[in-house]
């Protein structure tokens, strides 16, 4: 049905006061193709102009209150996760309440709150939760029954859009916050967007869905690993982390999360990346706009694929763990020669580790990230690592690390060396793994639990789990695996959770040295394998529900220009080049 759209201005404010642009509408109940529409119409009232009485042009505040049908992405602390597609029993509900997004892909349908957001629309559920911790206003709109899947949460969206502020008139915010008062809500103005995505402001730690863990994404200056066969030089690198800050008094042990090698410097929109994922500019590496010299396939995106294992460092915060995601492109790039990967990985966690050993004494360099002093034990350290980072996890170089207890390599391209470890290894295949292959890092594991070394070598594998799908920064592939249907393939959220949760979990028995490993299992893409070592610890697993994790671009972000590499010179020359 058609909105309804009013003027309000409080005329007692005198001639400057800034009209409110208020609308009401519904979206359509059967059709996501028409709900989407129907999104991209109602971002016209946020564009409306008022002139003042000085001549000048201000953009009107809007507040909009409405029924998406459909669901919020998700990603707010307390957020309810996304129904999964394929256990909705009612197949026409199925159909009304999902989407196929450009690529082709079935899902659950987020469109018009996707719309909305990127028109500069703020949902103010969402954000009350992630500022105050109130997580009530995300509350389910109507109970969920068996046929249909759980109901979404706040989807009776109230929206504002705050673009302008004019001095002279702050009446126009008292308005809103009446309004929204009304709705037990609160009235704040939306994050701004950066030239590069849009990303949430500075602010105060995330609370990892209400578990009293926090997020923080953090940016030191970039410095340079001496990992190249380049003499007396090395790769420039980005000192970028995402950090799970767990409650609790601590000192609680690391983990350090690496992610594989993946595009970057891509253009946007680049095929096999994500629609939105986190990134930022670095032109030292990437596409110079300002370089008038053509440089066909490069694009100025720099991926922050870090951020892309977010969900990992979420669910071992809740778990008792403080943990990393560690920005690691520099650690194979050909920018300056031949690299050593091995080098590279084990150079940016040692900074890394430094700056977790820094915090713990009280010292930020410049970060502002509170809670952390005297929580944080780095004298005992865990490794995840996913793709490439997996491969890493699993090398003699990782397995040397001091005050190792576990490691967990994620569809890993195996090392040619054979593991030495002595802790607890556990390695996790996709079935569907389009990359390194549904059987990565299984032979790998099967020698370590056949030399003894370890009493815990096990191997599990996920249905339907594709190699892409575990980073959010790139798109799922639709070419799956050897003998894995498109119709096989997971939600690549399950994959994701039950990944997540699996690390987490056998993480946490590593560390206390259980007897026997019960990992959790989720429905769609449960786990099958054991322990490979004969007589070790049994490894079983138990049914759990899925959690639900954080948006990548919700997390607040803090940055200092401090160094924990060598500074990069200013004569350093980088090869660029296509790298997609």
């Amino acid at each position: 049905m058609p909105p309804t759209v009013v003027a309000l201005r409080y005329l007692p404010a005198g001639p400057d006061a800034v009209p409110l642009v208020g609308a009401s509408y519904h979206h359509n109940y059967a059709s996501s193709t028409q709900r989407h529409a129907e999104a991209d119409w109602a971002t016209t009232f946020a564009d409306k102009t008022w002139t003042t009485s000085a001549g000048t042009a201000v953009k009107m505040p809007v507040l909009m209150g409405g029924d998406n049908n459909s669901y919020p992405v998700p990603g707010a602390p307390g957020d309810l996760p996304l129904p999964v597609l394929e256990e909705i029993r009612d197949r026409t509900h199925r159909v009304r309440r999902s989407c196929i997004d450009p690529h082709g892909t079935r899902r659950m349908c987020t469109c018009p709150d996707e719309t909305l957001r990127t028109a500069g629309l703020e949902d103010v559920a969402p954000h009350v939760a992630s500022r105050s911790g109130n997580t009530r206003a995300l509350a389910r709109t109507v109970n969920g029954c068996a046929t249909s899947g759980v109901a979404p949460g706040w989807n009776g969206a109230v929206l504002l859009c705050i673009s302008a502020v004019v001095k002279i008139s702050k009446l126009w915010t008292a308005t809103l916050v009446a309004a929204s008062a009304a709705l037990g809500l609160a009235a704040v103005p939306a994050a701004s967007a950066t030239p590069a995505q849009t990303a949430a402001p500075q602010q105060a730690p995330a609370d990892a869905q209400g578990s009293g863990a926090t997020l923080t994404s953090y940016r030191l200056a970039p410095g340079l690993l001496k990992n190249t066969s380049a003499k007396d030089s090395g790769n420039p690198s980005q000192v970028h982390g995402v950090l799970g800050m767990p409650k609790g008094k601590g000192p609680h042990p690391v983990v350090l999360v690496v992610h594989g090698t993946h595009p970057n410097c891509v253009p946007t929109g680049a095929k096999g990346i994500a629609d939105r994922p986190v990134k930022t500019r670095w032109p030292l590496v990437c596409l110079d706009p300002d370089d008038p010299r053509p440089q066909p396939g490069l694009g100025q995106d720099y991926l922050r694929q870090d951020a892309g294992l977010s969900y990992l460092v979420e669910e071992l915060a809740r778990k008792g763990f403080v943990a990393v995601a560690v920005d690691a492109v520099a650690a194979e790039q050909w920018w300056v020669g031949e690299p050593n990967p091995d080098k590279g990985y084990t150079q940016l966690i040692d900074a890394h580790l430094k700056l977790l050993s820094d915090l713990n004494k009280g010292i930020g360099h410049g970060l502002k990230i509170p809670g952390a002093k005297g929580r944080i034990d780095t004298s005992r350290v865990g490794l995840v690592g996913h793709s490439r980072g997996g491969g890493y996890v699993l090398s003699q170089k990782a397995a040397q690390r001091a005050g190792l207890f576990g490691a967990v390599a994620l569809e890993p391209a195996a090392p040619a060396e054979p593991a030495t470890h002595r802790v607890p290894v556990l390695n996790i295949r996709g079935a569907c793994d389009e990359d390194t292959g549904p059987d990565a890092g299984r032979d790998t594991v099967k020698d370590l639990a056949r030399s003894g070394r370890t009493a815990v070598a096990a191997d599990v594998v996920l249905p339907g789990t594709g190699h892409a799908m575990l980073n959010t920064n790139l798109f799922p592939a639709h070419a799956d695996g050897p003998g894995c249907s498109a119709g096989k393939a997971a939600a690549p959220a399950s994959a994701r959770a039950q990944t997540a949760q699996l690390t987490a979990s056998f993480l946490q028995q590593a560390l206390h040295k259980a007897p026997a490993y019960r990992l959790p299992a989720l429905r769609g893409v449960t786990p099958k394998g054991g322990n490979l070592h004969t007589g070790g610890p049994s490894v079983t697993f138990r049914q759990a529900p899925r959690a639900a994790f954080t948006d990548p671009l919700r997390i607040p972000e803090v940055s200092s220009d401090e160094r924990l590499l060598p500074a990069i010179p200013k004569d350093l020359k980088v090869n660029k080049s296509e790298d997609f």
